[in-house]
């Protein structure tokens, strides 16, 4: 199990999640049965072949889920969808679902 996080922010940045995710160097795949995005960084060592992360966009936000295989890796991914929400409005709320 992993540890969630939801990223609320205004509608404008919800609306630009999907071409930023599908644009970073950690986008693996988007699984449209489930709504997610695979997240992974190449070249980081883990555990197992789980994906460093998902992502799924909801209507008041992002939620991104840490799969605890690459903190390091993880840790940058989630901060990349705090700074990409940040852009585009100028208060957020980042809790544990």
């Amino acid at each position: 199990m992993g540890r969630e996080y939801k990223i609320v922010c205004d509608p404008q940045a919800v609306a630009s999640f999907d071409g930023f995710l599908r644009s970073q160097p950690y986008f693996d795949s988007y699984d449209a049965v489930n709504s997610l995005y695979n997240l992974r960084e190449s070249g980081i060592a883990k555990e197992g072949d789980w994906p460093d992360g998902y992502a799924s966009i909801e209507p008041n936000g992002v939620y991104f889920c840490d799969n605890l295989t690459a903190t390091k890796s993880a840790a940058w991914i989630l901060k990349s969808l705090i700074d990409q929400a940040l852009t585009h409005c100028d208060r957020i709320v980042v809790y544990e679902p």
